[in-house]
């Protein structure tokens, strides 16, 4: 197989061909259909016309005179995804799940344009490759391990998961702490906010991340009223549970807020 991709021309030299050996062939070079087999010219043929007119596959396929086999929707998927899925979602062309598979890892936000139960089984490969993907999940898909694997990747992505456990509002703002600002009213407590004041601190963000806490709205008063307040006496009184760096930090930024 390695030789034919090389030396597409060497397949007329294989007794024994498959109709994979066909289509590595005819896809480094499509004068190679000359060498291939009878018995795979027409599925040879099929793939050189969707490698180039990937949307060819669905007139090819709403005639229903030639079966076509799962390696040319594939080619054709990784040529058009979007435009190929869009089409066949108005249609209601249905692939199988390597083909969708094939879509979602160039772009896994095209999740949207697949329905159940078809697209059950690709949730995953979609926010394997694209962490977005999940902003087009139902509450039902959006379990606890998606959520949490999605905000380790972009904590900002806390906006749209399901933020069933402390636990997923920590991991957001550890990876970003601007992510504060979406975390919900049962989660604002004292130890996701430290835990966001502490990672800006590495980052060298801590100013900016206290600029933006002072103005968020949804964050309870009360609680956001001692959370500041517990900024500025950290800051004050040099207190020994934090590193020396975040309390220089502190008092930087206590003295540019008030």
């Amino acid at each position: 197989m390695v030789l034919i991709k090389k030396t597409p021309s060497e397949l007329q030299h294989v007794p024994q061909q498959t109709l994979q050996m066909c289509f590595a062939a005819v896809t480094e070079n499509h004068q190679a259909l000359e060498y291939v087999d009878p018995e795979f010219a027409e599925q040879a043929s099929l793939m050189i016309a969707v490698l180039e007119n990937p949307m060819s596959i669905l007139d090819i396929w709403s005639k229903g005179e030639i079966e076509i086999s799962q390696e040319i929707f594939v080619a054709a998927m990784q040529k058009e995804p979007e435009k190929i899925l869009s089409e066949a979602w108005e249609i209601n062309m249905l692939f199988e799940q390597d083909v969708y598979a094939a879509a979602l890892k160039l772009d896994g936000t095209l999740i949207q344009l697949i329905d159940s139960p078809q697209r059950d089984g690709v949730i995953d490969v979609a926010l394997n490759h694209s962490p977005f993907a999940i902003e087009h999940l139902s509450s039902e898909e959006k379990t606890h391990a998606r959520c949490l694997s999605v905000v380790n990747r972009d904590g900002m992505l806390l906006e749209f998961v399901i933020q069933d456990s402390i636990d997923i509002c920590i991991a957001a703002v550890h990876q970003n702490p601007m992510a504060i600002k979406f975390v919900d009213l049962a989660w604002q407590t004292p130890v996701v906010f430290v835990e966001a004041m502490k990672k800006a601190s590495e980052c060298n963000q801590l100013l900016p991340f206290m600029s933006q806490f002072y103005t968020l709205q949804h964050w309870s008063p009360p609680l956001k009223s001692q959370l500041i307040a517990f900024v500025h006496t950290v800051a004050s009184l040099n207190a020994g549970s934090f590193p020396e760096p975040l309390v220089r930090d502190l008092l930087d930024c206590s003295l540019q807020l008030r």
